[in-house]
């Protein structure tokens, strides 16, 4: 098996973390290209705090794009999205997650908020995730993550521009 190759930590995003003055832990692992291996090593390893899932999604013509935050292990149902933002959307080609957030996919994040220069991008955060201690967010790769508390992040998006939509989400179809 071919071992993946290294995508280097944004600096730039834990700079401008540091300069705000929020409280973070940073870890290292190996690439989590699936939540069965994000689930694994958090086990294994014993961090605790809320695993996200982060799914970047653009509407049916193209002009709008979303981020949705939704606790690890919530399926996402494009019908439910479509009652909440009131627009059909699908999943976001790699080069739109490139253009918007200068990310790869995996590592799709809040934190990739940063470099949406336009304010094309709307955030969809699922309600329970502001009751979690610590949130794992990506900080431009998928081979290290960012614990932060919800109100840091909530913060972070402030400072940025970003007043997230609060969504409670069906968990009748999700897997755990």
């Amino acid at each position: 098996m071919a071992m993946a190759e290294k995508t280097p930590i944004d600096e730039t995003i834990l700079s401008d973390l540091k300069a705000q003055d929020i409280d973070f832990e940073l870890y290292e692992h190996p690439a989590f290209n699936s939540c069965e291996i994000s689930a694994l090593w958090h086990k294994e390893s014993g961090h605790t705090g809320q695993r996200v899932k982060n799914l970047f999604l653009r509407n049916k013509n193209g002009k709008q794009h979303f981020l949705l935050m939704l606790p690890h292990e919530y399926d996402f149902d494009k019908a439910r999205f479509k009652e909440l933002s009131q627009q059909k959307c699908g999943l976001a080609s790699d080069d739109r997650l490139w253009e918007f957030l200068k990310t790869k996919p995996g590592a799709v994040s809040p934190l990739s908020l940063l470099y949406d220069e336009t304010k094309n991008v709307e955030i969809f955060i699922e309600a329970s995730l502001l009751q979690a201690e610590q949130l794992h967010v990506h900080p431009g790769t998928s081979q290290a993550s960012v614990a932060l508390t919800p109100d840091a992040l909530l913060r972070v998006l402030k400072a940025w521009g970003y007043l997230p939509h609060l969504i409670v989400w069906q968990t009748s179809n999700s897997a755990d």
